[in-house]
Formats: structure tokens, C-alpha cells, sequence
């Protein structure tokens, strides 16, 4: 979800979130672009005694009549309690060209660990029962739109970790649109991209064709023009969108066996909310009836629940209601049952507010019958610590469970932590990113990070080991202290740099790597205006006459004097 490329150092960012409409990107880079438990014991839309439906709360102080959605899509979004999306995963990419297989390595590229059962497991402990599977398929294709074998087996070993728990699985196709994607929401190339469409879906619809009802598949993720609007697109682009919407239906449908009553999410261009985007979406004609959930994406209200907006950590209530009504009078109420495909909130060091607009957004989608799934990319977002499958955040978790069933949570208190002068000493905190073209595998250590590194890549800062979260200010010094080592001698730069788009650099150094553990220790000052999301970037790539070779650094500290 968020880039760590230098753009001072005349690297090329990722696509990020846009403030217009909320809807977050998943990013080329390690931290980010845009998250057991038994069904709900009372459905969104109540019933009472004489088997009349009942207005929601939130729907009546709108003054909007309810009208129930109904049917096996309405029936099994009934089911879903909450849901997660194993974001920056099986959907990390290589912005190379389409057709260049580039392996398994994709996985862990952006900075987490492979996904495993027991994280799953994990996840069902902790009341959430639905999981998002985002898969980017164009990097793990051939010329002839034939996907790896060793890949396939890959996205379906995951799958099973969910629909083995009892749990639901949405499988998708996800960064193969996008800012960088190939599917497009235009007519550029229209015809051969539907036909890689089609062929995607015939694939995965013969390889998951006999799972049950467990599995959903979802058509696309964000789907934007030439001109990567996310507001006020063009009205090809809607249309377009609209047929790429059936064509997947239809090759789900011809796929026979249970894809033929399998229940299917749709998603709107660009998985936005505004009017200007629903009313141009026309649900897709289907052989089975009920049988489609439209997805939005919604990150609102924008500058609170986004990386891009360190300062932002109060929220209000409008941009929330504004998109969630919107979706409730386009599709609910016409009978069209909806999931928010992603949601989610950074984490700003500011829990009473995170657990309060949590707390309003899940009760506001339950009041109007739509279900969540958070986005959870592995850091900002980060719901589950994946290292340590432990509960990165009991309280935000155990609000979004207990809403989400229409309970009351009373938050406990949370053991302050050990103080330290030590700006980096929550080792949770290192991430990494390894362009596909370039072969690394990053171990967390105790004490930092380790960097196992097979081919450096043609490129700088392919490969990057990063530590996230710093606050730095203005006119303040800093002293910043590590040990390194590595296998051959060689060196390694680093850079202070904004974590968002534009990624500014703002402090850059070196160090001359050997076999012995050295000491480096230097003080920075920071010369721009403050910054409370500052990451420390090492580039770790682009020698490859020196590979294959490990790179180590421990014990960093950065102390402001």
C-alpha cells in the first residue's frame, strides 16, 4: 500500500489513494496501495413476529424505505460477520510487462511473510469470517495468457486455508487493473484485453469450479480509464465497465458445475461511491437469479483514514454518510445486495478516535444491510501482525467484530509501553520491498533485519529494507545509530524520506558494508518541515557482480538530542 521508491532520488512513486473519492490503490511498494466466527446472530434487515420486513434504524432516520434485499447473494452476505483482505500479498506486482513470469517471489515482495493457515486461524479466533483473497495474475502469465501452474496452485493453497476453516473466500483479479494494470475501463485495446479476461476466468473457473458456496468470486478491483479518473469519468468509461462486468458473468455462468450458481461481486468503475459513478452501473443480466453483490471501496473520510495525511487524526461524520447512503439508495434499496470491499484506517497513533469512527462506520453499514472487509496491507492498516500472528490492535478489532453484530464493546485498557528515548525501537516496524525483476528474501530479526539477496536487479532501490512510522522535526537533530554487516564488502545508501506520494527525500548516507559487524553513528537534522510519517530506506539492490549476498543491520536507534 504506499511506495518506498525515493522520489528524490529521481525514482518513480507508486500509485496512491486520491482524496476525491477515498478510493485507496494498493502500492508497488512494502507498506502499502486500496483486511472462527459464527454468523450474525440477527440479520441487517430485522424481521418481526408476523415475518414483516423491519426499517432499519439508519435507513428510516434517512427517510428512506428499506427494501430487503433477497435471495442466495442476500442470504449468504447474511453469513458474513466481518470480513479481511490479505492485502499486499498474492496481489503484489512487478510494474514489468505482461507475460514475464516472475515466480512465487511476488508473495513476500512487498514486505510481508507468505500468508499461512495459521494465520487464518487466527483470524477466525478473532470473530472475522470472510477473507479476501486479491490476486494479480499478469506476472505469473505467459504470451499465450496461460497462467503458471506452480502459481495457480499457490492462490489455490491459500484459498483452502479460508474454505477449509468454514470460512467465505472472495477471489478476485486485482492489480491487473489499476493505475498500472492492463484492464482498462476504455476502448485501447478493448477486444485483446477481453480476451485475456475471459481466458483469466476460464482458468480460475476450471480450477475452483467444484468449491462450494464458500467461495465467491469478484470480477476486478479498481477499474479506471486511460486517464485514471476517479471522479466524474467519462461515460465510456462506465460503459465500458459495464461490460466487462458481464462479460465476467457470462464466463463464470458457461463454466458449468458450481460456477453456474456460484455468487459473484461486481464492482463499480473504480469501486467508487459518488453518484457520478453508480448511476452510470447497470447490474449484469445473469442466469441465476440473486446471485450478484456490487462492491464499492470506501476509505472515509479520506485525509483521516489515509498515510497521505499524518496530521489528520480526528474525523467527522459527513464523507462517511455521504458514501454509504449513496450506496444504499443506488443499490439496497432497489433490492441489489452491496459489500464494501475495503475499508480501513491508519493507524496515527490515535486509538480513541480510530475505535470511535469504527465504531460509526460498521454500525452504518449494518444499519443499512452492507458488510465490511478491512483492508489490511501489513503495517498502516495492519489488523493482524503477521510475524507474530498476534492481535496488532485488540480494541480496533474486538469494536469492528462486535458492531459488526450489533454489540457493544467496552474497550480495555491497553499495558503502556516500556518509555524509551529510542524512536526505532518498535521492531514491528521494519517492512521491505523487493521489486519481482530483482530475487531477495527479507528476515525480520529480533533486533532488525536481515536481507538474503540472489539477484540485485538492474535498478537502485530494488530492493529495500525500510523502517516505518518516524516522526521527525523541523530545526530538531537527531542521532541515528545501527550495526550492519554483510557477506562481501559492498555499499549500502539510505535516505529519510516522506512515506507517501511524493516520497520526498529529506536526509541520505552510506555505509561501506564488510564480514565484521560494524557500528555507524551520525546526527541528522531535519532541515524540512516536520513530518509525522517518515520512513528510513536502505537500497539493498543493483550489484549484481557481488551477488549472491546477505545484508544485516541490527540495533537502530535514532535519538533526538
Amino acid at each position: 500500500m504506499a511506495c518506498i521508491l525515493a522520489a528524490a532520488m529521481g525514482l518513480a512513486g507508486c500509485a496512491g489513494k486520491t482524496p476525491e473519492n477515498g478510493t485507496q490503490t494498493e502500492k508497488e511498494d512494502p507498506m502499502p496501495e486500496e483486511t472462527a466466527g459464527t454468523a450474525s446472530e440477527k440479520p441487517d434487515a430485522q424481521t418481526d413476529e408476523s415475518g414483516t420486513p423491519e426499517q432499519s434504524d439508519q435507513a428510516a432516520a434517512d427517510g428512506l424505505e428499506e427494501t430487503v434485499p433477497t435471495g442466495p447473494a442476500a442470504e449468504l452476505l447474511n453469513e458474513i460477520v466481518l470480513g479481511w483482505s490479505l492485502g499486499n500479498t498474492l496481489d503484489s506486482y512487478s510494474a514489468a510487462d505482461y507475460g514475464k513470469n516472475v515466480g512465487l517471489g511476488t508473495e513476500t515482495s512487498w514486505g510481508n511473510p507468505k500468508a499461512t493457515k495459521e494465520l487464518v486461524d487466527v483470524l477466525k479466533e478473532n470473530g472475522i469470517n470472510a477473507v479476501r483473497v486479491p490476486v494479480t495474475w499478469y506476472n505469473h502469465m505467459d504470451g499465450s495468457n496461460r497462467i503458471d501452474g506452480e502459481w495457480m496452485d499457490r492462490v489455490q493453497e491459500v484459498v483452502d486455508y479460508v474454505t477449509d476453516n468454514d470460512m467465505y473466500c472472495i477471489l478476485n483479479v486485482h492489480h491487473d487493473t489499476g493505475m498500472e494494470g492492463w484492464l482498462r475501463a476504455s476502448d485501447t485495446n478493448l477486444e485483446e484485453n477481453k480476451a485475456r479476461f475471459v481466458s483469466i476466468w476460464e482458468q480460475i473457473c476450471e480450477r475452483f469450479g467444484d468449491y462450494d458456496e464458500h467461495l465467491l468470486f469478484e470480477g476486478f478491483n479498481e477499474l479506471l480509464n486511460d486517464a485514471n479518473d476517479w471522479v466524474n469519468p467519462d461515460g465510456r468509461a462506465l460503459e465500458v465497465t459495464n461490460e466487462l462486468n458481464q462479460l465476467f458473468v457470462d464466463t463464470v455462468r458457461a463454466s458449468g458445475g458450481n460456477n453456474g450458481t456460484r455468487i459473484l461481486v461486481v464492482n463499480t468503475y473504480c469501486a467508487g461511491s459518488g453518484s457520478s459513478i453508480t448511476d452510470g452501473f447497470v447490474l449484469p443480466n445473469d442466469t441465476a437469479e440473486n446471485s450478484i453483490i456490487v462492491s464499492a471501496h470506501v476509505y472515509q473520510p479520506f485525509n483521516f483514514t489515509a498515510e497521505e495525511y499524518p496530521n489528520a487524526v480526528t474525523w467527522t461524520q459527513a464523507p462517511i454518510d455521504s458514501a454509504l447512503k449513496n450506496l444504499y439508495a443506488s443499490f439496497v434499496q432497489k433490492g441489489i445486495p452491496v459489500v464494501i470491499g475495503e475499508f480501513g484506517c491508519v493507524d496515527k497513533d490515535n486509538p480513541e478516535q480510530r475505535l470511535s469512527w469504527a465504531e460509526y462506520y460498521v454500525n452504518t453499514c449494518r444499519e443499512y444491510g452492507m458488510k465490511c472487509f478491512w483492508w489490511d496491507n501489513g503495517s498502516g492498516y495492519r489488523l493482524i501482525n503477521r510475524r507474530t500472528l498476534e492481535v496488532a490492535d485488540k480494541n480496533l478489532l474486538g469494536m469492528l467484530t462486535a458492531t459488526a453484530k450489533g454489540e457493544a464493546f467496552t474497550p480495555q485498557s491497553v499495558e503502556e509501553k516500556e518509555e524509551t528515548d529510542n524512536l526505532c525501537a518498535d521492531v514491528d516496524n521494519w517492512t521491505g520491498w523487493v521489486n519481482p525483476s530483482a530475487k531477495a528474501e527479507i528476515s525480520y530479526l529480533p533486533d532488525g533485519i536481515s536481507v538474503e539477496v540472489a539477484d540485485a536487479g538492474q535498478e537502485e532501490w530494488y530492493i529495500q529494507p525500510t523502517f516505518v512510522k518516524l516522526a521527525l522535526e523541523e530545526g530538531a537533530s537527531y542521532e541515528l545509530s545501527f550495526d550492519y554487516s554483510a557477506t562481501v564488502n559492498l555499499t549500502v545508501p539510505f535516505v529519510f524520506q516522506q512515506n507517501y506520494d511524493p516520497y520526498t527525500g529529506y536526509v541520505t548516507g552510506s555505509v561501506d558494508c564488510t564480514q565484521e559487524v560494524q557500528h555507524y553513528s551520525a546526527v541528522i537534522t531535519m532541515t524540512a518541515e516536520s513530518d509525522d510519517n517518515v520512513a528510513l530506506v536502505f537500497n539493498c539492490g543493483k550489484q549484481q557482480d557481488k551477488t549472491p549476498y546477505t545484508i544485516t543491520i541490527t540495533n537502530l536507534k535514532l535519538v533526538r538530542q
